[in-house]
Order: C-alpha cells, then structure tokens, then sequence
C-alpha cells in the first residue's frame, strides 16, 4: 500500500510540476505554489421593477394530486411516471382547459407533508 500511494503522488506531483519529487530534490529546482481555492458570493440590490396592484377574480385551483413519501430518491421516481400517465391521458386537457385567467397555463406543484402522531 505504501509503495501505491508513493507512486499515486509522485505522478501527481510529476503532472503539476513537470519533474518528479527526486529531481526536484536534487536539481534544487524552483517550484510553483497554488494558493488555496476561494469561494465568494455577493448578493447584491438588482435593478428597479414596475409593478401595479391590480384586483383580480376569485382564484380557483384544480390539480392531481399523488402521495409523496420521505424517500426522495422514491418520489424521483415516480412523479415522471405520473406526468407521463397524466399527460397520456386526458386528465391534463381537462385540467388545461379550467385555466381562464391570465397567466394562463399549468404549474407542478410537489409538496411532501411529514404527518406527526397525534
């Protein structure tokens, strides 16, 4: 195992640096540092954004809805399934067409509730 590691670095430092670790040692050669890696993120105001406040209709929702459970890599698999069977059907159609106000169109909406024990 110590003999794999020695190599793993030799051939790493050999692809950073150019020379291996022995001639580095020997030639007394000059070698480049890097610097550590340094993430930063600065949130900043955006521009201005008209708006208006307008009074709009009472707003109804209609949807499907399929049961969600904990395991995240479960529910992966099945809300694809689900739109593909939604869409295949004619249940996305119906849903289509109950949309009569601006914006028009459909939105996913995957929501998980852990239930409590009483």
């Amino acid at each position: 195992m110590d003999i794999l590691l020695r190599l793993l670095f030799n051939r790493a430092f050999q692809n950073i640096h150019g020379i291996t670790p022995t001639a580095a040692k020997s030639m007394g050669s000059i070698l480049q540092a890097y610097p550590s890696i340094q993430f930063s993120i600065k949130i900043s105001g955006g521009s201005s954004m008209a708006y208006h406040i307008a009074e709009k209709q009472p707003l109804r929702i209609v949807g499907i809805r399929i049961p969600m459970v904990e395991d995240t890599e479960e529910n992966l698999r099945a809300v694809p399934d689900f739109w593909k069977s939604t869409v295949q059907g004619n249940q996305l159609w119906k849903i289509y067409r109950l949309s009569n106000q601006e914006p028009g169109g459909i939105l996913e909406l995957v929501y998980y509730l852990k239930r409590r024990p009483l």
